[in-house]
């Protein structure tokens, strides 16, 4: 009885040998596969940035002083031309020929602000406020607003990336984004197209519908605008929908 215990006592201790080798082993390869994954992912984000780096640095070197002030003159100029354009009394629109009024109103100027849209990022990528500074950054994104729409969609989502960083004007960003909504009879997402009230005896300004507005506020924060209140506040709106968060 003595010899058939012992026996089962060595079985059972060379059972729990192997069931802790077997782990051993597996938890080995665990970590072993772990850490060649990390090492992967290391691998291909210093390529990553090694890559951007030297984008960067070829950008840099492309934007001498020289380019800067070229640029800056040149997109102060179309911003006062638009501007100028702005103030303009609208062209009477012959009802008889409505599609043909629709299609020259303002089309020279929208299309050469695309044209310098586009070659400028082609050329240097979306330039920063921390790669241009402010004004050419804030210049260049008023120019896009008054490209047409297919320049518009183009390049939202790149500007995207760079509002939230910091690295450029998100009011550009917002107003761009909600112009392409509620000029095609959407409502908006950041509040920031306004206009003169068409039922208000004074013709004063509203603020064009707003997608779930109770919102507004929250989604103006996460692109580093100020409160629809203070925005609004301008140009003499009150916001009176209380806020809530998601």
């Amino acid at each position: 009885m003595k010899v058939i215990v012992q026996k089962n006592i060595r079985a059972s201790q060379k059972i729990c040998m192997l069931k802790y080798q077997t782990q051993h082993v597996q938890t080995g390869r665990f970590c072993y596969k772990k850490m060649i994954s990390y090492s992967i992912t290391l691998i291909l984000f210093s390529i990553f940035f090694s890559i951007s780096s030297n984008a960067q640095n070829e950008i840099k070197k492309k934007l001498t002083s020289k380019s800067l002030d070229s640029l800056k003159i040149k997109f102060e100029d179309i911003v006062k031309r638009i501007e100028i354009k702005k103030k303009q009394p609208p062209k009477p629109i012959d009802l008889n020929n409505l599609k043909k009024d629709t299609i020259n109103t303002n089309i020279t100027l929208s299309q050469e602000c695309g044209i310098i849209v586009t070659k400028t990022i082609e050329k240097y990528g979306w330039l920063s406020t921390s790669l241009a500074g402010i004004s050419i950054n804030n210049n260049l994104g008023l120019i896009l607003n008054y490209s047409n729409d297919s320049i518009k969609n183009k390049y939202k989502s790149l500007i995207k990336t760079f509002v939230l960083k910091g690295e450029s004007n998100p009011n550009n960003y917002a107003k761009l984004i909600d112009g392409l909504l509620v000029y095609n009879g959407k409502s908006q997402i950041y509040g920031t197209i306004v206009g003169p009230d068409p039922y208000s005896d004074e013709f004063k300004m509203r603020v064009y519908d707003v997608i779930n507005p109770e919102f507004v506020n929250q989604r103006r924060k996460e692109i580093g605008l100020n409160k629809i209140e203070d925005y609004l506040s301008v140009y003499e709106i009150k916001w009176e929908i209380p806020q809530k968060k998601e």
